[in-house]
């Protein structure tokens, strides 16, 4: 007799699974090149918002609907980060409501390569704004 098909519900449980397995995979193998490259620990939250810093998430607000918390809990992580010396918050001139985040100075590039949460290279890599890239360091 042959067998049922899996109902559309397991296929997307099981799908659902797999992904979240892969997002902690992809955030536990970030932090450990962010420790390997002179960072500090931190919480899952704070790297979600490093990467989103790395691909030119800069808003505030926008960084908590990406990670999916509420505008309180990302104030809260960013006033974290920006005590640790991680990211910088600054009030946009084009709408005072709004915060800009960015990865603090210093933070992106030293001569050691520390610091550095994508670019391995040393060099123009890490003076150039990736941000607006799609090729990536």
């Amino acid at each position: 007799m042959p067998q049922k098909p899996p109902s559309p519900k397991r296929i997307e449980r099981r799908l659902l699974v797999e992904l979240l397995v892969r997002v902690y995979w992809f955030d536990d193998a970030f932090q450990a090149g962010l420790k390997g490259n002179g960072w500090t620990e931190m919480t899952r939250a704070q790297s979600f918002v490093l990467m989103n810093l790395t691909v030119g998430v800069k808003r505030a607000s926008q960084l908590a609907r990406n990670i999916g918390v509420s505008h309180q809990a990302m104030s809260q992580t960013l006033a974290e980060m920006a005590r640790r010396g991680l990211v910088t918050i600054e009030s946009d001139a084009n709408d005072r409501r709004a915060r800009l985040v960015t990865v603090a100075p210093g933070r992106q590039c030293d001569q050691e390569g520390r610091g550095r949460p994508i670019a391995r290279d040393r060099g123009p890599a890490c003076e150039k704004d990736w941000s607006q890239s799609r090729e990536g360091p």
